[in-house]
């Protein structure tokens, strides 16, 4: 009789599970469990906004949604510029580890002997290293100050509201 042993079928089902749940990048979205936006008004025509993103996501997109979010809230404001006043980005590195796992296949012989039943019994298998999986997340938190009016071209941190919300996301 063969009996195989499935010891790493635990380990697999996690993966799977981890995968399912952060296999890809945060949405543009309001903060979850993934990640997303977060915003707290300051004044009338001041923002803290802040777009924190998951291990698949990377710095640049982080970056893009919380320019976005900020164009939101500056239309939605009544404004049709932003300026950034202040802001910072945030890096946790961290890592998944996943524990070894053994594969193995018994043997197993019955033997008789007059009135007696005796076996014997082969184990083989195989065993992997344990691995880790590196990651960063990113997030990106500015406060902002909206106005009326043109955008003035000779302020490098002004962004027009309007035309970030036509053309830069889809």
């Amino acid at each position: 009789m063969i009996r195989k042993t499935n010891v790493f079928a635990l380990g697999i089902t996690a993966s799977l599970l981890i995968s399912l749940v952060s296999g890809c990048t945060t949405p543009y979205q309001s903060e979850g469990f993934t990640g997303g936006y977060s915003e707290t008004q300051l004044a009338e025509d001041r923002y803290m906004v802040s777009f924190r993103g998951n291990g698949y996501t990377g710095l640049g997109t982080v970056e893009l949604y919380l320019i976005y979010r900020c164009a939101e809230l500056t239309d939605w404001e009544g404004f049709d510029y932003f300026i950034i006043e202040e802001s910072n980005i945030q890096e946790k590195h961290g890592s998944i580890d996943f524990p070894g796992t053994y594969s193995g296949q018994t043997n197993f012989q019955a033997h008789t002997y007059g009135n007696y039943m005796y076996g014997t019994a082969t184990t083989s298998g195989t065993y992997s290293s344990p691995t880790s999986i590196p990651y960063t997340k990113y997030s990106k938190t500015a406060i902002i100050r909206m106005y009326h009016g043109d955008t003035p071209r000779e302020i490098t941190n002004a962004f027009d509201a309007h035309y970030i919300i036509k053309n830069v996301l889809p």
